[in-house]
């Protein structure tokens, strides 16, 4: 988070999906930031956006056919089909193309229901023709898209106007509220929206319309949980592509995980095979070994990332692989600010947190001045009823 804060003060636009709150925070920190939760009545990203419907180029829609095979089928993780036969995708392919199309021409904005609608036609004249199976197939996609129309749970994702603002210089995307069923579907639909963004903002720098800050044109994108987008094969490759475009764009790409076995498949060794850094926090050696050869890992690595420690408050030890630069364990250690900008322990924080917010009529900044304080601390442990 501290980088991060240092980036954003050098010009540099972010953007962060937050699994578990715990960014909102800094977000309310940094003027013009944003935190946008994902889900149900909350914000919305089309996943049909583009910039001109006339001008739509191949890899949108293989995006989108990729989509709805996470959002169509079973989810089987090892899987990428769920319930698409290669006849459902090269019908679904081809609707999706006509739906841009017919928005090109009318000035509609691309959505599922125009999908649907689309289906729904080619149904009517593939039975017309008497092509009993293709109809039957055009209905059993149109019936399924019904989850992901206006009035569905989930549409959200593909029905509703885009809300994420534009000119927020960081944005949060607060994911808590999405079934773990879908948090694959909704990381894809966010990276995809943040990509497409990305471009923009490097397309404008390049160009001379962006403000001369010292990192103007770059961003960073944080993905907390991104196991979740390359334990399927469809994502896993997309990410991967993604992540090795990332420089183009300069864009400082970090994916975040609990534990390495997350890994531990074909996209997730490759995404750490090509990662320029890697920050090890503590992880048990028998972790290691899911991804021992993909790190090039030595024995003495391993043990060194086995007896890394934290100390609550004060510091963490990590174990930092940098490319061709070396590798070696060094400390994090933070100051009372920064300590109570990044915490996130629920049980031992946020409660301290909230008090300052509230002494300090909800303004984060003197809120933060109070909890650097530490008389203020000392204070509030001596007062009637107080938990030290």
């Amino acid at each position: 988070i501290i980088l991060l804060s240092r980036a954003l003060s050098h010009g540099a636009g972010g953007f962060i999906i937050d699994r578990a709150g715990h960014f909102a925070f800094l977000a309310s920190l940094i003027p013009g930031a944003s935190a946008v939760e994902i889900g149900g009545a909350a914000h919305a990203i089309n996943s049909w956006d583009v910039e001109d419907p006339a001008q739509v180029p191949a890899e949108k829609v293989d995006y989108l056919l990729a989509l709805h095979a996470l959002l169509l089928g079973e989810h089987h993780a090892a899987h990428d089909s769920y319930g698409l036969s290669d006849l459902e995708s090269n019908l679904l392919g081809l609707a999706i193309a006509e739906v841009y199309e017919r928005c090109a021409i009318s000035g509609e904005e691309p959505r599922e229901l125009l999908l649907q609608q689309e289906l729904e036609r080619r149904y009517r004249e593939e039975r017309g023709e008497g092509s009993v199976g293709i109809a039957e197939a055009l209905r059993n996609l149109s019936m399924r898209l019904s989850n992901y129309l206006i009035g569905g749970p989930y549409a959200y994702l593909t029905d509703r106007a885009t809300t994420i603002p534009k000119d927020a210089p960081l944005v949060v995307f607060d994911t808590r509220s999405i079934p773990d069923a879908k948090a694959a579907a909704v990381l894809f639909v966010i990276c995809e929206h943040v990509k497409s963004r990305i471009a923009r903002t490097r397309s404008e720098h390049l160009a001379g319309e962006s403000p001369k800050h010292a990192w103007a044109g770059r961003s960073f994108l944080v993905i907390d949980e991104a196991w979740k987008l390359i334990e399927r094969p469809a994502t896993g490759r997309w990410f991967n592509e993604f992540c090795r475009r990332s420089r183009h764009q300069a864009l400082w790409l970090i994916a975040i995980s609990q534990q390495l076995s997350d890994f531990d498949n074909e996209h997730g060794k490759a995404l750490l095979a090509n990662a320029a850094m890697r920050l090890f926090l503590r992880q048990e050696a028998r972790e290691l070994t899911y991804v021992k050869e993909s790190l090039a890992l030595s024995d003495e690595a391993i043990e060194a990332i086995s007896q890394l420690q934290t100390v609550r408050g004060r510091y963490s030890t990590a174990y930092l692989m940098n490319g061709s630069r070396g590798q070696g364990t060094l400390q994090i250690a933070v100051g009372a600010l920064e300590y109570w900008i990044a915490s996130s322990d629920p049980a031992r924080d946020e409660h301290i947190r909230q008090e300052a917010l509230r002494q300090a009529g909800q303004d984060p900044w003197r809120a933060l001045e109070l909890l650097g304080d530490e008389h203020w601390h000392e204070q509030r442990t001596q007062e009637p009823g107080a938990v030290a």
